[in-house]
């Protein structure tokens, strides 16, 4: 049987290379050649990760007054959408042209489950008779606004255990999806029919889980690579989403697996390996083993974890493993710097931990990116400023995530509220104010102010930039960096949240 497995194009006001690690499609890729099938992998934004213009998302006309044409320099905010990979229809023709039987489609993230659903429209435009599925985290979470959309079958949950009973059934003349765990059709929709959220209730064991790895970029001197080695999270930070496509318990890739399989990444190279893990540092033990991997087959490399990892499970002791072991940069996840807001997440918070890792890494010459969540329940204005003000004084850049939402999650669990809301909504880059605590202009305002702070702790600054920051704190009033007939001009940041400006100039 001829499969072909697809990430779509993605439309964005931004998409890094090192989001495109298509982790999802090349798990389940890597099943489908081990049970011998032909299969055809078609990763769209890597055809053309830069992309193109496009105009902005109905959905997201809120933003419009905050875009500034021209904008540039290292305070900036977004300057328009952008669709990263080709056009639908050029990718559908290229799908088409593979001539699959089975077309199984990743969407990671619900935040692109319209890009999704285009794909899928422009695939039927070319009479493209294949059985069309779709998978991944976006899935998880709604698997019915993607089978109102006319994909054939939408499977939740992890792959491992799917893939095998899923074919068995598409390989028949009248399949049927009702036998196939975590699988919903549009007459079918799955034995927990009703639950909220759609349950995972056929998850991998840690023996299920295997070594898969993404090269994102490419340099004459650097590979950049990707990979998950974990799933689960015990963990119940309400903000989260990830037990809902992963459950609960925190499972591993074996130390055996790895050891095979990373045989197979090039060693001629300065490598980057960046984990993509929610949790890797829950268990020490097992991180610095990995690293140990890595490391003796690797001679030139260092480490990063994009993701972010918990500042909770690390001790200064660590972090020194850590630097020794080729670690540059720490990205450090706070969640929320208020008692109200950590107790109403069930998020732990212990700023004097967190201060105590900071300092480790700072002695052990590690770079740090701290973020935290803006827009919470319990979040306002005055509490946002306080923990950028906070951050501002510590040795560490800032990152500010706008909080958002997906189905299933504490206090969404109402799909109604996801039918009548764009799934464009359901994304940091959003600014959508889906608590209203914060509005989205405070929300636009609070990530301008963080991009003032890293800047204000960047070193060889133009003297534009310099004159930019002194009139900002001068005047308590943010300003931005505007290209104006050939040449920059330093300019004030319309709409942007008058009190909250002041209470961080102050």
């Amino acid at each position: 049987m001829r499969v072909s497995v697809v990430t779509p194009p993605v439309r964005d006001l931004y998409f890094t290379p090192g989001r495109n690690s298509a982790l999802g499609m090349h798990t389940v890729s890597s099943i489908l050649s081990r049970m011998g099938e032909t299969v055809s992998v078609f990763n769209c934004p890597k055809e053309k990760p830069g992309g193109f213009l496009i105009p902005p998302l109905k959905e997201t006309e809120h933003l419009k007054p905050f875009l500034i044409q021209g904008e540039r320099g290292p305070v900036s905010f977004f300057t328009g959408y952008r669709q990263f990979g080709p056009s639908f229809e050029e990718c559908a023709a290229k799908i088409a042209a593979a001539e699959p039987d089975v077309i199984l489609i990743s969407c990671f993230a619900y935040a692109y489950a319209e890009d999704t659903v285009e794909l899928v429209k422009s695939l039927r435009k070319t009479g493209c008779t294949a059985l069309i599925g779709a998978g991944g985290g976006g899935v998880s979470v709604f698997p019915r606004y993607f089978l109102a959309s006319g994909i054939d079958f939408a499977v939740t949950g992890e792959s491992e255990r799917v893939i095998a009973p899923l074919l068995k059934e598409l390989r028949k003349t009248d399949p049927d999806f009702s036998t196939v765990p975590n699988c919903y059709t549009s007459t079918h929709q799955g034995p927990h029919q009703g639950t909220v959220p759609p349950a995972v209730y056929f998850k991998a064991d840690s023996s299920d889980l295997e070594f898969i790895w993404s090269m994102t970029g490419e340099t004459k001197k650097t590979r950049y690579i990707s990979t998950s080695l974990s799933r689960g999270c015990p963990r119940r930070c309400r903000f989260c989403s990830n037990f809902l496509t992963h459950g609960r318990e925190f499972r591993k890739v074996s130390l055996d697996k790895i050891s095979k399989g990373i045989t197979q990444i090039p060693t001629d190279k300065h490598t980057v390996i960046n984990f993509e893990d929610d949790n890797l540092s829950f268990d020490p033990e097992y991180l610095f083993e990995v690293l140990n991997i890595f490391t003796a087959h690797i001679p030139k490399l260092s480490f990063m974890a994009e993701n972010g990892m918990d500042y909770s499970f690390l001790d200064s002791t660590m972090v020194k493993t850590l630097a020794k072991a080729g670690f540059r940069q720490l990205n450090l996840s706070l969640g929320t710097l208020s008692t109200a807001g950590a107790e109403s997440e069930h998020r732990h918070l212990s700023l004097s931990k967190y201060e105590s890792v900071l300092e480790a890494a700072e002695k052990s010459e590690i770079a740090a990116i701290t973020y935290f969540i803006s827009g919470l329940e319990k979040d306002s204005p005055e509490a946002s400023v306080a923990a950028l003000r906070y951050l501002h004084n510590l040795p560490t850049l800032t990152g500010i995530s706008p909080f958002y939402p997906v189905p299933g999650l504490p206090g969404f669990t109402d799909k109604k509220l996801f039918w009548a809301h764009s799934p464009s909504l359901c994304r940091g880059a959003s600014f959508y104010p889906w608590n209203g605590t914060l509005s989205t202009a405070q929300l636009v305002t609070a990530f301008r102010l963080s991009r003032f702070s890293n800047l204000k702790k960047k070193g060889g600054r133009s003297d534009t930039e310099c004159k930019l920051m002194e009139q900002s704190e001068t005047e308590h009033r943010l300003y931005t960096i505007v290209k104006k007939n050939k040449g920059n001009r330093i300019l004030p940041v319309p709409r942007m949240d008058t009190s909250m400006m002041e209470m961080f100039f102050k």
